[in-house]
C-alpha cells in the first residue's frame, strides 16, 4: 500500500514524466534519502521505472495511473458541475 508521499511521487512522474530525484524531493519538501526510500518501494511494487538519478512512471502502468491521477484531480470541481447537473435531471 503507498503512503500519500508515494502517491504524489506518482502524480507527480505522470503529470511530468521523468523526474530528477532532487527536483521530486524539492516539490515535496522531503529529504533525498526518504524520496530514494520511496522510489525504491515503488519500484519494487512496478509502479515506476528508476534511472540513474532520475525515475520515470513505469510503461505498464501508465493507463491505470492515468485513471488515478484523473480521478482526484479537481474533485471539488467535478462535484460542483455534477451537483449543477443534478439539478436539471427531470424523473422519466
Amino acid at each position: 500500500m503507498m503512503n500519500e508521499r508515494q502517491t504524489r511521487i506518482r502524480d507527480l512522474l505522470f503529470d511530468r514524466g521523468e523526474l530528477q530525484v532532487n527536483d521530486i524531493a524539492e516539490h515535496l519538501g522531503a529529504s533525498l534519502a526518504t524520496v530514494r526510500r520511496d522510489l525504491t518501494d515503488l519500484e519494487k511494487a512496478g509502479l515506476i521505472t528508476r534511472t540513474h538519478g532520475a525515475a520515470r512512471i513505469a510503461a505498464e502502468m501508465r493507463t491505470e495511473v492515468a485513471f488515478g491521477a484523473r480521478e482526484q484531480h479537481n474533485l471539488a470541481a467535478k462535484r460542483l458541475i455534477a451537483s449543477a447537473a443534478a439539478e436539471h435531471l427531470r424523473e422519466g
